[in-house]
Order: structure tokens, then sequence, then C-alpha cells
């Protein structure tokens, strides 16, 4: 039924009939630096393949990330456990601030349920900007245009995983990654298409 809402009702319930030109939507997730050991491969009869990744199993970093239908785009990458509600509202008055203050410019901004995204702090931020804020239904990855972001993220750092061999190499393939992926001319416009979001 929550999906239905957020789906069929106008604002300030839902996103019918709203632009996904002025949606940023907002979302976490953690990126690991583990061992990457092949078992498989080409060696001489009776040899078996295994090559040891160089570093260990224990580093977590997190991803905060903002992207936009028109091709707006942030991101914070720390060596962090998790996010709080003061790392989210501290990147969310980030992104507001490089938003024009036209009234013409105003934004919906779209996130999960994490607790951490409706703490008073987050909504504080957001309510007193003038911008407005929308939570994706719960457990529908689905209608994150981020969640895709992610996704395609996690696909270019699998194809280059050989290449990274430290904490400095993985900052800098998320970096250009990122930096390089809306980059075609209609932004991030094809991640809010594909979940269905008004044009």
């Amino acid at each position: 039924m929550r999906r239905q809402r957020f789906w069929n009702l106008p604002p300030p319930h839902g996103v019918f009939n709203v632009s996904r030109s002025t949606m940023i939507d907002i979302d976490e997730c953690g990126i690991y630096l583990q061992t990457a050991k092949r078992t498989n491969g080409k060696a001489y009869l009776n040899v078996r393949v295994r090559d040891e990744g160089p570093y260990g199993h224990d580093v977590k970093y997190t991803l905060i990330a903002a992207v936009g239908a028109d091709g707006y785009r942030n991101m914070r990458f720390e060596r962090k456990s998790g996010t709080t509600s003061v790392d989210f509202a501290d990147f969310v008055a980030e992104v507001i601030t490089q938003i024009p203050l036209a009234n013409v410019n105003r934004k919906l901004f779209l996130w999960d349920n994490l607790s951490a995204h409706h703490s008073a702090l987050v909504t504080n931020t957001v309510d007193v900007s003038g911008h407005g804020r929308r939570a994706r239904p719960a457990y529908r990855p689905e209608d994150g245009p981020i969640e895709n972001v992610f996704n395609t993220l996690h696909q270019e750092l699998c194809a280059r995983m050989y290449t990274i061999v430290n904490e400095i190499d993985l900052i800098r393939e998320v970096n250009t990654i990122f930096t390089q992926m809306g980059t075609n001319g209609n932004g991030f416009d094809n991640y809010f298409a594909h979940c269905g979001y008004a044009p």
C-alpha cells in the first residue's frame, strides 16, 4: 500500500506527476576491500591455481552518493563502518549548498527508510532550505535510481579488481568510475526513467 501511495499520490504524499528533472536520489552503500584470490585459471597439469589477493578482509568504506536526473552528482567516500544521522545531514547540507537558490530549482530529495535518513537533524536541514523530501517505499530497491548507480559502480569495480592492490587504488577507482558515470549527455536521466519516474 505504501508503494502504491508513493507512485499514485501527488505531493506531499507521493511523486505522481513530479518531474524526475527535479529529483535527487541519495543513499549509501558499503564497499569492502577484500582478498581477491583466483582459484581458477590456466596452469600446468596437476598444479592448482591459487593467487591470493594483496590485502586483508577487514577494510570497509562507506560511500554516500547523490545523483540527479539532470546530471548532478556528489559523493563522499570514507573509511567508516556506517552512516550516522549527523554524517547524512552534513552530506545533505553540502548538496543543498550546491543547488541554485532560484525557486524554479527547488528539488525533491529521495532516500530509503534508514533511520539516519529520518532524524530531526536531516528533516530540519531539508525543510529549512525549502526543498522537499520523500522516503522511497521500504524494501523496494527497484524504486531507487541510486541503487542502479551502485550496481553499475560495483560492476566497474569488479572489472578492475586485479588492479586494486591497496586503499589508495580503491579510492582512485571509485572516484574515477563515479566521475565518468552519466557523462553521455543524459546525466542520470536513464536511471530515473528505468525506475519509472515521470519526465
